[in-house]
């Protein structure tokens, strides 16, 4: 069988050579996929599947003081291009780039994560404290399940509110206490980018200063 060009009026498709229309047939116009924004996982009915077409301007247009913006960037690219050099004593430790982004609500933490996303052409899955959990069981396994998508995905993290995961731990309570040893120990296998997002930043717990990159 013979197959022909397509002749649709989509330009995208001009040069696409059809198939025989037995083959067609058989041929489903639905793919599989994640929304990254209501985290579902879905059909889509898809005409034409064409690359993703990235903003640079984004990062441009990001208000920050040029030193800064130039030191995230730089912290961002290290963490590309070093994934494949020596790992340290134990291996996959400390090869994540953390990011924690504070002050109060609208003053650009969230477009700041999405600015630096679009400018290194890296998809952004946020998630709020809330999508975690708060057993520090549950809070482990659905951390652990996240950060292994963002991983294979090859995906920037942005955890939005996690004010209860870095704040300083005290005598009690215990459970909090175990979320943020979980988070803490958690981090430190991530090999990703994570943004996170507070609005107390001088209440974190010290152990947290030594993770953070910027």
């Amino acid at each position: 069988m013979n197959s022909t060009l397509n002749t649709n009026k989509d330009p995208t498709c001009s040069t696409i050579k059809s198939l025989a229309p037995e083959y067609l047939i058989i041929c489903s116009p639905l793919l599989k996929g994640c929304t990254l924004k209501e985290k579902l996982w879905l059909e889509f009915l898809v005409n034409v599947p064409t690359d993703i077409i990235w903003s640079n301007s984004a990062f441009q247009s990001l208000v920050l003081p040029p030193s800064q913006k130039e030191l995230i960037h730089a912290i961002a690219t290290s963490q590309i291009s070093d994934s494949s050099e020596f790992d340290g004593v134990i291996s996959g430790k400390g090869k994540g780039i953390i990011f924690l982004l504070s002050g109060g609500p609208g003053i650009g933490k969230t477009l700041t994560a999405e600015s630096v996303a679009e400018q290194m052409q890296f998809p952004l899955y946020m998630l709020s404290a809330g999508d975690l959990g708060t057993e520090s069981q549950d809070f482990e396994s659905n951390l652990r399940s996240v950060l292994q998508m963002a991983t294979c995905w090859n995906a920037a993290l942005l955890l939005d509110e996690c004010d209860v995961f870095l704040e300083a731990r005290t005598s009690k309570p215990l459970e909090r206490n175990k979320i943020v040893s979980i988070f803490l120990l958690t981090l430190e296998y991530y090999e990703g980018i994570l943004f996170m997002t507070t609005n107390r930043v001088s209440n974190i717990d010290l152990a947290f200063k030594s993770r953070i990159h910027f």
